[in-house]
């Protein structure tokens, strides 16, 4: 792969000064087998300053493994892929759990089409040799002696494949790995993510960069639903809102009315509240720091937001069944796989919000 160098302001769409670069990539003809393990771009996907901050000064100033940690779906790995994308980063990737292996990171011998054994290079391997990225996904998942069995490639040198005659593996030198988990490595005081396992301190020495990361804040996570909602003009809007008698505050604090209802519901209106019940769901869940056994055990992600409101625009005709679009859609992005009383809290969270029932009552002549 050839490094180039671009403008951050351009790629990543930040509002930076046009003159600060960074190292990308471009793949010449004869690594046209490595364009499949690009990423897909996510349109419309909003980086986050802050955390931009950091990614950039490790990917261009460091070599050992990053590792981005916090609350599910929360976007690191959204997050990790669509940088990825941007710099043309190919990305080999696994899933951690309890019966994950080394093998299956670093190859094994397997049967090929004529029924014989040949081996097969697994993705860290892969990576490896190719340049590019290995990605854990949920490492905090695997078992400690398995992560520690990994700490001499953490160093990032040369490795040896035991179980094919010792072939030492030259690592390339845009070879990097990156990790994602809901804890710090250290242990999960809270019982929110109880199958985590606490990992050995040789492990957390191997890391360049630990980050922790939360959700979005308010305004990243108000232009993605401005994105959701972009689809629908404010005929189709106001006609929703309407239909379903939404009743919410007025998201502009200088009108004379407080609240507006049916029509008159301002799409600003109506994503400010979308907004208030996400905020208010994690208050009250494990996640947002609520003692275990008092907390909702689920709480609001912004991948649970986006596709609640995706799924509002879908069933929003569902008030010519006597049905609740607000309501319907979160059962079916959320509340389905809620625990029953935690399912009852958050519908009552999204009545206080919407003046909406979960289930109104038909008036019967």
């Amino acid at each position: 792969m050839n490094v180039v160098e671009k403008a951050i302001r351009d790629i990543f769409k930040m509002d930076v000064d046009p003159s600060i670069m960074t190292s990308a990539y471009e793949m010449t003809a004869n690594e046209s087998h490595l364009v499949p393990q690009i990423p897909r771009k996510k349109d419309g996907y909003i980086f986050r300053r802050e955390l931009m901050v950091d990614i950039l000064a490790w990917h261009n100033h460091m070599t050992k493994p990053l590792y981005l940690y916090g609350p599910t779906q929360c976007g690191k790995t959204s997050l990790l892929n669509q940088f990825a994308n941007r710099l043309q980063i190919p990305i080999w990737s696994i899933t951690g759990h309890r019966q994950l292996e080394l093998a299956e990171m670093l190859g094994q011998y397997g049967l090929n089409e004529k029924g014989g054994y040949e081996w097969m290079d697994g993705p860290l391997t892969l990576a490896a040799r190719n340049g590019g990225w290995f990605m854990i996904n949920e490492i905090d998942r695997m078992l400690p002696t398995v992560v520690v069995g990994l700490n001499d490639i953490l160093e990032m040198g040369d490795f040896t494949l035991s179980n094919k005659q010792g072939e030492i593996v030259r690592i390339h030198p845009d070879f990097r790995i990156v990790a994602t988990g809901n804890t710090n490595l250290a242990g999960d005081d809270d019982g929110n993510y109880h199958t985590a396992n606490i990992h050995d301190k040789s492990v957390l020495e191997r890391f360049d960069m630990m980050l922790a990361v939360d959700y979005p804040g308010e305004n990243e996570e108000r232009a993605l639903l401005e994105n959701v909602f972009s689809e629908l003009d404010d005929d189709d809007l106001k006609l929703w809102f309407e239909e379903e008698n939404i009743k919410v505050e007025n998201a502009d604090k200088t009108a004379i009315n407080t609240v507006l209802e049916g029509e008159f519901v301002t799409r600003e209106s109506f994503i400010a509240s979308l907004l208030r019940v996400a905020t208010m769901i994690r208050s009250q869940s494990i996640d947002g720091g609520v003692q275990s056994g008092n907390g909702l055990e689920r709480t609001m992600s912004t991948a649970s937001l986006l596709k609640w409101a995706q799924q509002c625009i879908t069933f929003r005709g569902a008030t010519k069944f006597d049905k609740s679009p607000l309501h319907y859609a979160l059962e079916r992005a959320l509340t389905n796989g809620c625990k029953p009383t935690t399912k009852v809290v958050i519908h009552e969270i999204v009545k206080s919000v919407f003046g909406v029932e979960l289930a109104p009552k038909t008036t019967t002549i």
